[in-house]
């Protein structure tokens, strides 16, 4: 009877993992666009707002961007007093996602007085995870060693000693 429930304990467990790697591989070609105020778009569409103003904000030539979004759209749920929903775009390749996270990366982008972020696209469970790392990740951003995140196990990378290192959720070091 232990081992039954021990056995189907760890299928669970295992399951809920697989299943919120399928999620966070699913939402690969999004992004979020974060701090973009409520109706901003006007009469216009989402997905041809955020078309035409992708290029504008990353200092792109309309011309000679070729990436296809195939859906933008604000989160679901009413907006909250003082808060903005964040937009979601999903792109039609993981190449065009990725050339405009990076562009994005590398500068403040402002639009009529508001900074918006553009951020990666992950589920409940992924993002949970990386909450706990806020108050380490702050002090490793400030002391410039922070690099990121590696999807796997939801580990921080961070510079340590001359070389990346991985911070674990128990913060233990590894190599």
């Amino acid at each position: 009877m232990i081992t039954e429930l021990t056995a189907a304990t760890k299928r669970i467990a295992y399951l809920e993992t697989k299943t919120e790697d399928l999620e966070n591989r699913g939402r690969r070609k999004n992004l979020r666009l974060v701090g973009l105020p409520e109706g901003t778009e006007g009469t216009q569409s989402m997905l041809s707002y955020i078309q035409h103003k992708i290029p504008l904000w990353l200092g792109l030539d309309p011309a000679d961007t070729p990436f296809t979004i195939e859906r933008a759209h604000r989160t679901l749920g009413r907006p909250k007093p003082g808060q903005n929903r964040a937009v979601l775009i999903r792109f039609l390749r993981f190449q065009d996602r990725e050339v405009v996270f990076l562009k994005a990366k590398q500068r403040t982008i402002t639009h009529e007085g508001h900074t918006i972020v553009f951020a990666q696209d992950f589920s409940a469970e992924t993002m949970k995870k990386r909450s706990q790392f806020n108050a380490v990740k702050k002090q490793f951003v400030e002391a410039g060693s922070f690099r990121g995140f590696q999807l796997q196990q939801c580990k921080m990378r961070i510079f340590h000693n001359g070389k990346i290192v991985g911070l674990g959720i128990d913060f233990r070091i590894f190599e």
